[in-house]
């Protein structure tokens, strides 16, 4: 009697599990080829945004400014748009195969569609390990409130390589993001 009593109650336990509904999951993983986002620089500076995640930026100015160091450094960044269905609490991107000097940073910016910052990570150079990875915490305030992001809206997602601008220099960088995690 006790043995058909247990039986039913991990039954019910199992049915009642099973028929729970499940935690959405809000987040995503993207891998390359990413969407090429903003890439520029100044005079002497060089972009280049690879199908396989792979970034590299260089600039070769060898000129010195007459009162001031001119501008223009070197960025390159890629872009991800993730349509929330549902809060989210942070967003990495993973890199690796880093060579970048100490002028170079990797970055990680986090904003929505009508531009307003929601936060941004950076990592300055030297990097020369082989994997690591950028995280952006998002505060959960943002899913409440008047001013709540909500289901539907766009996450925009920017990471890369972005350079200093300086005094006479040769610098440059090169990684690759092998993945972008929202989650």
């Amino acid at each position: 009697m006790a043995r058909r009593v247990m039986a039913w109650v991990a039954a019910g336990v199992v049915l009642t599990l099973a028929g729970s509904p499940a935690t959405a999951d809000n987040g995503a993983t993207y891998q390359p080829p990413y969407a090429a986002g903003p890439s520029g620089g100044g005079a002497g500076s060089y972009t280049d945004l690879g199908e396989d995640g792979r970034v590299f930026i260089g600039r070769l100015y060898p000129v010195p400014g007459p009162l001031n160091c001119p501008p223009g450094g070197a960025y390159a960044r890629y872009e991800v748009e993730h349509t929330l269905t549902g809060p989210v609490s942070a967003v990495t991107a993973d890199f690796t195969e880093p060579a970048v000097d100490q002028f170079v940073f990797a970055v990680l910016s986090v904003r929505d569609a009508d531009g307003r910052w929601l936060g941004s990570a950076q990592q300055r150079g030297p990097i020369l390990v082989d994997d690591g990875a950028l995280g952006v915490d998002l505060d959960p305030a943002l899913f409440t409130g008047d001013d709540a992001l909500e289901p539907g809206e766009v996450l925009v997602i920017q990471f890369g390589l972005e350079m200093a601008s300086a005094c006479p220099h040769v610098n440059g960088g090169t990684v690759r993001f092998t993945q972008l995690s929202v989650s």
